[in-house]
């Protein structure tokens, strides 16, 4: 349930600042999409996707919405 979630987007956030931190002098940015909501994967909520980006709390760190998987 939420605990999982939540857990799920503690794990995921950490790894993508990984990535921020080992390539910081490339100045590229991370999009984060939507996902069409099958079973329990992060990012079929929108909810999930904020939570994500605040954890991460990146300038280089957005939201890309797919409006087929919306």
């Amino acid at each position: 349930g939420t605990r999982i979630k939540k857990e799920a987007i503690k794990i995921i956030g950490e790894r993508v600042k990984i990535v921020l931190e080992t390539t910081g002098s490339l100045k590229s940015k991370i999009l984060l999409e939507n996902t069409a909501g099958q079973g329990s994967s992060i990012g079929g909520d929108l909810k999930d996707l904020c939570a994500l980006v605040n954890y991460i709390d990146s300038a280089r760190v957005g939201i890309c919405f797919d409006t087929c998987h919306a």
